[in-house]
């Protein structure tokens, strides 16, 4: 996987757990929804309601590509 697509899946993940949260659901319910572990969830959201823009929240910790070996 490259890093772009690491950044977009990540960055997919954040959208999903931040709507469904938007709807109601609890940080537990949302975890289980999208896969991800609750303190994840909890992490992104906290990082959400703290940024200044979308591009902001959308660019942080992000997970990088796997490192080859030549």
């Amino acid at each position: 996987m490259s890093r772009q697509t690491g950044i977009l899946n990540c960055n997919r993940y954040k959208i999903k757990a931040i709507l469904l949260i938007d709807k109601g659901h609890t940080l537990t319910d949302t975890a289980v929804l999208v896969s991800i572990e609750e303190n994840t969830v909890r992490r992104w959201r906290n990082h959400y309601l703290k940024r200044k823009n979308i591009g902001q929240f959308l660019s942080r910790h992000c997970p990088g590509g796997e490192g080859k070996f030549s």
